[in-house]
């Protein structure tokens, strides 16, 4: 029998990841709904049914639109994909049983979705991680960022007083500005918060926000910091976790609970997360032996076209 999956914002490139993988495994026999907000989007061509829903900023339809669709289909398993669906999805996990949704607690998604909390945890937890700055005693060059963002929007690189003081307002964050490389440490734990593994990255090229080159190494380091983060929170399910190497070692400064944009390398290296996640609602052990560090992703666009409905009659 099919395992039945609902995967949410399918016009995003790390659900079209997943959806990928999903299609892509043969473990189990997987039937693939999506649902996004807009109506035009590619990754309706990688499922076979699709619901549009409304958007997540609006929990309350969303959820409600979302609960309807998990129970019409007999969904088994239910993927979130971004931080607004996270939050709602967080606040009513326990409503969508029978489905299970992969969402960590609504504190554990609150922890990750605000960088002022993110920063307080990680000082708990005595993981390394950039200063932090008040206006006044901000030393240059800085980074000012919002609290909430995804990705890079918002995120400066201040190189004077005066600069400072144009861009900063009440709330923003002011950070140290942490010169090195940048690594993503995709994680994944199972659906009771067990550590299964995790892949660091080199993040060799980035645009927008999304990693368009990387490849996989082999770092103790960042594997063991990882596992302690996310356990400690903890995380259900998949992760990313944001990192730079400079002179001083590693500074932690991101924690997403979720898939990321480029999560597929890590799954292509071996930490198959979504089949984990199907082996976890079958209730078979996940099987996992490691990944393959040296394994370089180089990114390219694909097209998917359809013909125009507003068109019929034209």
């Amino acid at each position: 029998m099919a395992i039945v999956v609902v995967v949410t914002s399918i016009g995003s490139t790390g659900s079209q990841n997943v959806l990928k993988s999903l299609r892509a495994q043969t473990a189990h026999t997987a039937r693939l709904i999506g649902v996004d907000a807009q109506e035009a989007v590619a990754g309706r061509k990688f499922v076979e049914a699709f619901w549009r829903v409304p958007p997540a900023t609006n929990p309350v339809a969303y959820v409600a639109a979302l609960r309807s669709i998990c129970r019409e289909g007999k969904a088994d398993l239910l993927i979130p994909i971004m931080e607004p669906e996270l939050e709602a999805v967080a606040q009513h996990r326990e409503a969508f049983a029978p489905t299970v949704a992969v969402v960590s607690s609504a504190e554990a998604i609150a922890t990750c979705n605000d960088k002022r909390l993110a920063h307080a945890f990680f000082e708990r937890l005595g993981v390394p991680s950039p200063q932090r700055y008040t206006p006044e005693s901000a030393r240059f060059p800085c980074i000012v960022k919002p609290p909430q963002s995804a990705g890079t929007k918002g995120v400066l690189r201040i190189d004077s007083r005066r600069d400072l003081e144009a861009a900063w307002s009440e709330g923003m964050l002011i950070e140290e500005c942490i010169e090195g490389e940048e690594y993503t440490i995709d994680t994944f734990s199972d659906l009771r918060g067990e550590f299964v593994g995790a892949v660091p990255r080199k993040r060799l090229e980035v645009k927008g926000g999304l990693s368009t080159k990387s490849l996989t190494v082999n770092d103790p380091e960042m594997t063991a910091w990882a596992e302690k983060i996310v356990t400690s929170l903890p995380i259900l399910g998949p992760a990313n976790l944001q990192c730079i190497r400079g002179r001083d070692g590693l500074r932690f400064i991101e924690i997403n609970p979720r898939f990321g944009g480029a999560y597929i390398l890590s799954i292509r290296a071996g930490l198959d997360a979504p089949r984990f996640l199907l082996d976890c609602v079958a209730g078979e052990p996940i099987r996992y032996s490691g990944y393959q560090a040296g394994l370089r992703m180089l990114r390219y666009w694909e097209e998917v076209y359809e013909r125009d409905p507003a068109a019929d009659g034209v």
